[in-house]
């Protein structure tokens, strides 16, 4: 960090190994006290500074500390497409995140004639997550676009994560995700309960509507998919609270990313009917 001028080496990683033309892929993560460097993917560095309590500037000073390198185009490393990632915000104001890693913000959304973005993840370590806010009945929709997938398991925390909320352990986890035959699958609950799409193939590259919903009196899950039900299972009946952050684009246990973009994920306190949520879909098209 460099705070008045005052350059502070917070930590290090070892010889990085580099090929003289090459491009590298380098990206700098602040997370409450912790930072961490990451070069194609790979964390080099991650430590804990208590010290930075004040609003900055996010950067990379070339040629760091002692004996600065003057930077020519045949002396020391030349910066490109450099971007700081904005907040992951919240259009209703109450639960605004963050993106991680760095997934592009760019893309192209679901909606024909919507000026907004779309989130787009890498696969590899890309993610967005927001405050834990799912109770009781709920639904989970948003739109989603990819070719890719994790495993065939029955089981919704492994495959690629959606829309997702676990951690180790007994917990009362939910969330969405994309196996690798185009299967959607959902799940929540202790034990976990999960259901999947009787169909694949919606990693075809192609936008496609998800929600999933929870009713808690008649645990009733249902799964929809461009506004038909594909998939229903009836889970508990007690209380659920899950205060653990909603990620975006991975499953926080084991990872799983996601390869593909995020558009419009809204959650709502209710289970959503049939009819609204082919309302939804069909209001899109």
């Amino acid at each position: 960090s460099v705070v008045n001028g005052t350059p502070v080496l917070l930590g290090q990683s070892t010889v990085q190994a580099l090929t003289v033309g090459a491009t590298y892929r380098l990206a700098l993560d602040l997370n409450g006290p912790t930072i961490r460097l990451l070069v194609d993917g790979a964390q080099l560095v991650s430590v804990v500074s208590t010290a930075i309590t004040t609003t900055g500037k996010g950067g990379v000073d070339l040629g760091f500390g002692a004996g600065k390198v003057i930077v020519t185009d045949a002396t020391g490393m030349q910066l490109d497409n450099f971007r700081i990632t904005p907040p992951l915000t919240d259009s209703k104001g109450t639960s605004t995140g963050d993106y991680l890693s760095g997934p592009s913000l760019a893309a192209v959304g679901a909606i024909s004639g919507d000026p907004s973005t779309a989130a787009q993840f890498d696969g590899i370590n890309d993610f967005g997550r927001v405050p834990g806010q799912i109770t009781n009945n709920f639904s989970i929709e948003f739109w989603f676009t990819s070719t890719q997938g994790i495993g065939t398991s029955a089981a919704w925390d492994q495959g690629a994560g959606l829309v997702t909320a676990s951690i180790t352990g007994a917990a009362n986890d939910v969330g969405v995700s994309l196996r690798s035959d185009g299967r959607i699958v959902a799940g929540m609950g202790t034990p976990t309960i999960s259901v999947a799409s009787t169909a694949g193939g919606y990693n075809n590259g192609t936008w496609h509507h998800v929600v999933f919903t929870r009713d808690m009196a008649s645990g009733a899950l249902g799964l929809y998919v461009d506004g038909a039900l594909v998939g229903s299972a009836t889970g508990t009946t007690t209380s659920f609270t899950n205060a653990i952050a909603l990620s975006f684009g991975r499953i926080p246990v084991g990872t799983n990313f996601f390869a593909g973009t995020l558009d419009e994920v809204a959650l709502y306190n209710t289970a959503l009917a049939a009819a609204t949520v082919t309302s939804h879909h069909d209001s899109a098209q």
